[in-house]
């Protein structure tokens, strides 16, 4: 499932930003983590992590396969998909991540200031 991660890394310009197994293990600490697959009979197009709290859905990353011929893009069926889940959720916020501006203003969502703090853990 990586792989798609991986790919969608080197597209954007950060090569190795995930360590599979550093990933893995953050996963596997982070009790609020969800992951979202989109699948065509036994193949992955796309898959997503979320993380949600009682107020918000953040997703935080997502691969998808844009090389193979289909009818229909895997990242739209990915983006209907976060939607729907925050909506069937009833969260209030859904924060979209912080790349493909533009894509995400035409589809309503603003731009917001990130506050980050970083503690000894």
């Amino acid at each position: 499932k990586i792989g798609l991660l991986e790919v969608t890394m080197v597209r954007v310009g950060s090569p190795g930003y995930y360590d599979a197994a550093k990933l893995a293990a953050f996963l596997g600490e982070t009790p609020n983590a969800r992951i979202i697959e989109i699948t065509l009979g036994s193949d992955l197009l796309a898959y997503a992590i979320v993380f949600l709290d009682d107020t918000r859905m953040h997703a935080w990353a997502l691969g998808y396969d844009r090389d193979r011929p289909l009818a229909f893009s895997p990242y739209y069926l990915m983006w209907g998909s976060f939607m729907r889940l925050g909506y069937e959720l009833g969260l209030p916020v859904l924060e979209a991540g912080r790349r493909n501006g533009a894509f995400k203003m035409r589809h309503g969502l603003l731009p917001q200031e990130l506050n980050a703090y970083v503690v000894d853990a």
